[in-house]
């Protein structure tokens, strides 16, 4: 009961101050408004409630949103997640969910995200992915119409490019699940991408084949993007 009117009592405070444009500038904030962003981000991950706060905002919606997005990058850092790690997740978040914001979801998220990118699995996946991504944009860079079709088995010429594309499918069909498994079926792309690359050239002499390559790699890059925004990611 404490938690809820401490939560209330401060949603209060912010949604009023901004509506009368009261916000804090620089570092002046004479009402202590970003110490009161900070607790309802405390409250809602300590109390483990999921709780949607954008009908709650008012019409400052936006501006609050930003807001508490500002807030909650010191807070994860306080509990030492990496500042480009929580900037790849949460730009994407607001940018799948917008017009809502959870704040729970997205620290659990962030949780999750930071211990697999700093596991072995994570670093051999970004290592792969960056690889994929690199040849996309060169190719992007070429030609500004280059559009992703659908990866077409017919024309597989290396028993490779079935292997990763059932591992792209695995996640794909993983895109609704909760943030473990999806990071699992990215985790699995690993060791595809790898003996892919290793077997295969991409800019292959048919251009059937290399079209096809190239499809298969930008679902997998824009698969992975759809969670979260890898290219951010340092190191």
């Amino acid at each position: 009961m404490g938690q809820a009117l401490a939560l209330a009592d401060k949603l209060d405070m912010l949604t009023s101050f901004f509506a009368i444009g009261k916000k804090p500038s620089g570092s002046g904030d004479p009402f202590g408004l970003r110490r009161a962003a900070l607790g309802i981000i405390r409250i809602l991950d300590e109390a483990e409630v999921h709780l949607d706060l954008a009908p709650l905002l008012g019409k400052a919606k936006d501006e609050l949103i930003s807001f508490l997005v500002d807030r909650l990058h010191v807070y994860c850092r306080d509990k030492g997640i990496r500042y480009d790690i929580v900037r790849a997740v949460i730009e994407t978040d607001l940018s799948n969910h917008q017009g809502r914001f959870d704040v729970l979801a997205l620290i659990r998220r962030l949780e999750e995200t930071s211990r697999f990118l700093d596991s072995e699995n994570g670093k051999a996946l970004m290592s792969g992915w960056r690889r994929v991504n690199s040849i996309l944009e060169s190719e992007r860079s070429k030609s500004k119409t280059l559009t992703v079709d659908a990866v077409d088995p017919s024309h597989f010429a290396d028993p490779t490019e079935a292997i990763l594309f059932d591992a792209a499918k695995a996640l794909d069909h993983a895109s609704e699940a909760d943030d473990k498994t999806r990071l699992s079926a990215m985790a699995n792309m690993t060791g595809p991408i790898h003996e892919f690359f290793e077997a295969v050239k991409v800019n292959d002499d048919d251009p059937a084949v290399r079209q096809n390559r190239l499809n298969l790699l930008a679902g997998i890059d824009q698969a992975m993007l759809d969670f979260a925004d890898f290219r951010v990611i340092e190191g």
